[in-house]
């Protein structure tokens, strides 16, 4: 892994402990270099297997939706500085089409933007990293959302 990718997990991990959790919540980051993806899950109170079967599934979804061979996922117990991670996942292996992945993806919630962070431009790569424009991948998830409060 590059010095920029390294440079980034540090940024994720750093941010994942930094972050204020919502008790029975998961916050979850990624960040793709080349054909790898790494994704970082954090819980503040969720069990252990919990945290292990969110950061397995956002591991593989990660690897779907960007279109990547490798794909690695950490996930993280905030409250626990002992140790600097809970579980690891590494997934690895051609990019092909599934349908029930597409329609796991298609149901995902809309993100939430982290405090200080900034929504995107219509015209900007979606956060989410599906490679479309925002404009044409979350940003109607986040109007739906915000129209239904």
């Amino acid at each position: 892994m590059s010095d920029r990718g390294l440079n980034a997990l540090s940024q994720m991990i750093k941010e994942i402990r930094g972050a204020r959790l919502t008790p029975g919540m998961f916050r979850r980051t990624s960040h793709q270099e080349g054909d790898l993806v790494i994704s970082v899950v954090g819980s503040l109170d969720l069990p252990t297997h919990m945290l292990y079967r969110s950061t397995q599934i956002r591991t593989e979804i990660e690897k779907y939706r960007r279109k990547v061979q490798k794909s690695i996922g950490l996930g993280i117990m905030v409250r626990d500085k002992s140790k600097p991670f809970e579980s690891a996942v590494w997934i690895e292996g051609p990019w092909k089409f599934d349908q029930e992945m597409e329609k796991i993806i298609e149901s995902e919630p809309p993100f939430v933007i982290a405090p200080g962070q900034r929504i995107p431009g219509r015209n900007q790569p979606c956060t989410c990293g599906s490679g479309k424009k925002f404009k044409k991948c979350c940003w109607p998830k986040i109007e739906a959302a915000y129209r239904k409060k």
